[in-house]
């Protein structure tokens, strides 16, 4: 299996995050451990999911929020359904800790069904939408793009320059 690796690609100056890219060939290949310099972040999923099994898609959601994910913007083809199975994987961990809705800060989930990605990349870059809880700890944005060369060429421009794809 070809080894993957985060790559830090640029750092936002409006947020102060910085900016990395994790390409993989397929999900099957994420790796359990990111090894991002912050406790929280905010990810950008850029996935064909439409064939994949609902388990598989589980899998992933607990990989990224077992990471620290506070904050995931599914995209492409199948994200409602990532979004809705990533929603179930967050409300099942707080039930299995015997949490309540209450007892801690919301991991904020979104999807862009039907949209070019360059609408969500808008919303990764300029309006993260992160529980304020979370907010000290999360200086890191990761963009996580599946399978497909283009759609990893425009993350890394948008990555690259924030200010200009603004």
């Amino acid at each position: 299996m070809q080894e993957v690796s985060v790559e830090l690609v640029g750092r936002d100056p409006m947020t102060e995050r910085d900016l990395f890219l994790l390409e993989v060939p397929h999900v099957e290949a994420l790796p359990a451990e990111f090894g991002l310099p912050s406790r929280h972040f905010v990810c950008l999923l850029a996935w064909d999911s439409v064939t994949t099994p609902v388990d598989v898609i589980r899998k992933v959601a607990e990989t990224v929020l077992g990471q620290g994910a506070v904050s995931v913007i599914a995209w492409g083809p199948g994200c409602e359904r990532v979004h809705d199975i990533f929603d179930g994987t967050i409300a099942w961990q707080d039930v299995s800790a015997g949490l309540d809705a209450e007892d801690k800060p919301v991991i904020m989930t979104t999807w862009h069904a039907d949209e070019p990605l360059e609408a969500a990349l808008y919303d990764f870059l300029c309006l993260p939408s992160v529980a304020e809880d979370f907010e000290p700890d999360c200086r890191v944005q990761l963009a996580i793009s599946t399978g497909c060369a283009e759609w990893t060429r425009q993350i890394r421009t948008a990555l690259s320059d924030p200010r200009a794809f603004r």
